[in-house]
């Protein structure tokens, strides 16, 4: 994305801090966004108080994922529903009852955000009652990251997680190996987005895909309108699709 909005003529860059960074907290991003001089700004996979606060300025502002479903912002978004539908499903159908997601921060609060609320819903209508431990609320650190997944495995274990970012996904095959733990004869895994490096991995990671390209391609033609002077807010969508790999399995016996 960065080398086509400079092909296409756009100074462009990435900003030298993160919204992680500052904790995804709004008046730190907003003093920092500020004091940068910027005419645009793309904000990857922002929370919904972040975008708000993006759709209150005049300089315009592009949603690249993130909460952007009541923010008038011109956005994109991966329309996952259907895949994660068909994720549940089959871990339901392999037996499985005891299924945890677990989601960064932004996506659970204030409330649980459209994709995540989709998951409980469709466990109760395929008569799971959910709570908390569907659904796990934690610090949104590294240790406090390692803290659930050790509360969770210590009493009642999950026969089946769903992590919600590459990274984290990666940080939960370490930690299970360091419990002993395999995938998917102990648990069975998936990640609601992609990495080249699944690919790698054997088993292959099941997680959900899409193609980079259309959403590229919005992002660039949405900076090309708005250098000519056009408002352009639209929202776009593109399909996730569900990759099966090899680390989603039926039920252990002895769980």
């Amino acid at each position: 994305l960065l080398h086509r909005l400079q092909d296409a003529g756009h100074d462009a860059a990435f900003a030298d801090k993160t919204m992680r960074g500052f904790g995804m907290e709004v008046k730190r991003i907003a003093r920092f966004v500020k004091a940068s001089g910027a005419d645009a700004w793309v904000v990857m996979a922002g929370s919904r108080g972040v975008l708000d606060w993006f759709a209150g300025r005049n300089t315009p502002a592009f949603a690249l994922f993130g909460r952007n479903a009541r923010s008038p912002l011109a956005s994109i978004s991966l329309q996952k529903p259907e895949a994660l539908v068909a994720l549940a499903d089959r871990l339901l159908d392999l037996g499985h009852r005891r299924i945890v997601l677990l989601a960064r921060e932004e996506r659970r609060r204030p409330d649980p955000a459209n994709l995540e609320q989709l998951f409980l819903d469709r466990l109760e209508e395929r008569g799971i009652p959910t709570g908390t431990y569907n659904l796990p609320d934690w610090g949104d650190s590294p240790g406090e990251f390692r803290r659930i997944l050790d509360s969770l495995f210590r009493s009642t274990p999950p026969t089946a997680l769903i992590v919600d970012q590459p990274s984290l996904c990666m940080a939960v095959l370490q930690h299970l190996s360091r419990l002993g733990i395999a995938t998917p004869d102990d648990v069975s895994l998936a990640c609601t987005d992609q990495s080249e490096f699944f690919e790698w991995c054997d088993p292959g990671i099941s997680h959900l895909a899409w193609e980079a390209r259309p959403v590229i391609n919005r992002v660039v033609k949405w900076t090309n309108n708005i250098s000519r002077g056009k408002d352009d807010r639209r929202k776009s969508t593109g399909k996730a699709k569900l990759v099966h790999g090899g680390t989603i399995g039926p039920v252990p016996k002895e769980r």
